[in-house]
């Protein structure tokens, strides 16, 4: 990052598994002595609901998402596709290990107005980011899912409400 813009202020962002690692990288940013105006969390949840941090659940729907892109990888000739699964399950150790701390930074969240299934049950309008935010968060619907926010039509509302927020 720093090689790109060598000083801040910083937007740092993520989505899903990201918003938490956006999280340390501003973290660490700051420990530099930068600036970090904000963080866009982009359907991220600060704290991950026991189901979904659950092996067997997490297999299941890593399954079901790697039937979805093999066919995808296939039709673009993407080899080593095994390798790139095998990163989703050492993300989910880093992710089960992690230990929330308190965020300093003003958090922008961009929440999917349709919950997953392993999500429905949870009552926490803001992800749980409030549970550590220092600073008010601001939250926007996006409308779609966890994944098909990111995609047409609902990636233009996404897109539109995040360049409100840089303006």
């Amino acid at each position: 990052i720093r090689k790109v813009q060598p000083h801040g202020p910083y937007m740092i962002g993520g989505a899903s598994f990201g918003a938490t690692v956006s999280v340390e990288v501003a973290r660490k940013i700051q420990e530099l002595g930068e600036k970090v105006c904000f963080i866009p969390i982009l359907d991220g949840w600060a704290i991950y609901p026991n189901k979904l941090l659950n092996d067997s659940y997490f297999k299941d729907t890593m399954n079901r998402q790697h039937e979805q892109l093999r066919a995808q990888f296939a039709a673009k000739n993407i080899e080593n596709m095994e390798s790139i699964f095998d990163l989703q399950w050492q993300r989910l150790t880093l992710l089960w290990k992690y230990k929330m701390l308190p965020v300093e930074h003003k958090i922008i969240l961009f929440k999917s107005e349709e919950l997953l299934p392993a999500f429905r049950t949870i009552e926490s309008p803001l992800n749980y980011w409030d549970d550590y935010a220092m600073c008010p968060i601001d939250v926007h619907a996006i409308p779609g899912d966890h994944e098909t926010m990111f995609q047409e039509p609902y990636v233009a509302v996404l897109a539109q409400k995040l360049n409100s927020c840089l303006l």
